[in-house]
Parts: C-alpha cells; sequence; structure tokens
C-alpha cells in the first residue's frame, strides 16, 4: 500500500505534467495572441488582397514577426489586420507592406520593409495607407500574357525558323567543338594575363589622369590649331601666289648661280664684309 507520502509526490508529479502540457500547448497553438496578449494590431490598406489570408506570416525585413489576422472589406479595397509580436523588434512607421509569394506556388505572405532604421515605429492602431503597399501579380494575368504571346507568334514563321536553325547546326558538330574549344582558350589566355591586364588598367588610370589634368591645355592647342586653320583658309589666294611665283623665281636664281659661278661668290664674301 502507497504512504501518503507516495500519494503527493504522485499528486505532484501530476499536476507538473499537466501544467507543461497545458504550456507547451498554449505555445503550440499561440493562445497568448488567440486571447490578444502580447501583441499588438497595425491595419494596412489593400487595392487587393494579393491573395494573403488570414494567418499568413508578417515578416519584418524577412524577419517573422507575427501573423495576419482578419481580413475586411471597404469602400476601395480591403483592410487587414497584422498582429506583431509585443517582443518583436520595433518597425518604423515608414514601413511599406509588401504582400510576396514565397515561390511561384508557395503560399502569401506580407513583409514589412521600411526606408529607415529611424522612429517613429508602428504600435497598436498604426496604419499603413494603401499608397505604401505593394502586392503581387495575380498568376492569371502571367499566364495570359504568356499566352498571347505564344499566340502572336505565327506557326508558320516558327516553324521555318525552326527548320533553319536545324538546317544550319546539321553536320556541324565537329565545327562547334572546335568554337567550344577555341572559346577555352581564349578564356584561358585571359586567366593566364590576368596579372598584365590588370596592370594595364592600372597604368591606363595614370594616363587618364595626366589627361585629366592636361585638358585645359588640350583646349587651347585646339583652339589655337583651329585659328591656323583659319588663317591658312583665308591666306590661301596669297600662299597660292607666292607658290606660283616662286617657281619662275628660283629657276632664275639658279641661272644666276651657275653663270656667276666663283666671282659670285667673291662678290657676295666682298658685301657681308
Amino acid at each position: 500500500m502507497m504512504s501518503k507520502l507516495a500519494k503527493w509526490q504522485l499528486v505532484a508529479l501530476v499536476v507538473v505534467a499537466l501544467l507543461g502540457l497545458i504550456y507547451v500547448g498554449a505555445k503550440y497553438v499561440r493562445l497568448d495572441n488567440l486571447l490578444g496578449f502580447g501583441q499588438y494590431t497595425v491595419k494596412t490598406e489593400l487595392a487587393t488582397s494579393g491573395g494573403i489570408f488570414t494567418n499568413a506570416e508578417v515578416t519584418y525585413r524577412g524577419v517573422p514577426v507575427g501573423r495576419v489576422g482578419d481580413i475586411s472589406l471597404t469602400s476601395d479595397g480591403i483592410e487587414v489586420d497584422l498582429l506583431i509580436d509585443s517582443n518583436a523588434p520595433q518597425i518604423p512607421a515608414s514601413a511599406r507592406a509588401v504582400v510576396a509569394n514565397r515561390s511561384a506556388i508557395g503560399e502569401q505572405y506580407v513583409d514589412l520593409q521600411p526606408d529607415t532604421d529611424q522612429g517613429p515605429f508602428l504600435e497598436d492602431g498604426s496604419v499603413i495607407a494603401v499608397g505604401e503597399t505593394t502586392t503581387p501579380i495575380p498568376i492569371e494575368n502571367v499566364l495570359t500574357s504568356a499566352n498571347g504571346l505564344v499566340h502572336s507568334v505565327p506557326g508558320d514563321a516558327l516553324d521555318t525558323v525552326a527548320k533553319e536553325l536545324g538546317a544550319a547546326f546539321n553536320g556541324k558538330g565537329e565545327d562547334l567543338q572546335v568554337l567550344a574549344d577555341s572559346l577555352s582558350g581564349i578564356s584561358q589566355s585571359g586567366l593566364d594575363t590576368l596579372p598584365q591586364t590588370l596592370g594595364l588598367i592600372r597604368d591606363s588610370q595614370t594616363v587618364l589622369t595626366t589627361q585629366s589634368d592636361q585638358s585645359s591645355a588640350i583646349k587651347q592647342f585646339s583652339t589655337d590649331l583651329d585659328a591656323l586653320t583659319a588663317q591658312l583658309r583665308t591666306s590661301d589666294p596669297d600662299i597660292r601666289r607666292v607658290i606660283d611665283n616662286g617657281i619662275p623665281a628660283s629657276e632664275q636664281v639658279g641661272a644666276l648661280v651657275l653663270d656667276g659661278g666663283p666671282s659670285l661668290t667673291t662678290d657676295l664674301s666682298n658685301l657681308a664684309s
């Protein structure tokens, strides 16, 4: 027969076990949130639901911070209650409410994305206006657009393209292999000469810096060259006249030198002295 002490120990063990089960169960079903404890409500105005649903996850920059509560219709859209955990990090009031998909076929969730870490912060009763929300494009719109794109391509033209591509690559396996090998060789050469390429880039920076420093001098040189070209264009008739008259004059000087000979040299020396 059990002693009185053993009975009390058994009762205490059962009570502790029940309390533990109740605590774990309450945490599992988020009983505190169901009763409205440990959280605050932020109302979000959406033009369309974007597929969001009650009990969907709410994240702050990708980190879970709560769940979606009630969803109700309004005159110009819907209103979604975001139930944020009180122990979650403070969320700036500038946050955008983005309804997103986890994948192409995944469930939707709401991600709060502020553009700053500074206050003021969201609190119970805060409202995120419809202008600060984003919803995904409905998948049916994507499928409709894709279907329209497919049907916009003429079947005959697509068949012709497929046949021409087949004819272009038919029997070209060896050539394609050579091309692939050549591209591989070029890539390897690029890797082998990478230090030289990086050095060239660094050196070119010096050249470009010098050109930038001398930009005013280069500009002045271009201006002077333009002025010289304009002057040559203006003086073109005179230059042509000098060239035309210079040929007979040079012939006469040559004849004079030939005729004068040594005596001309002596006369010129006497004149110089």
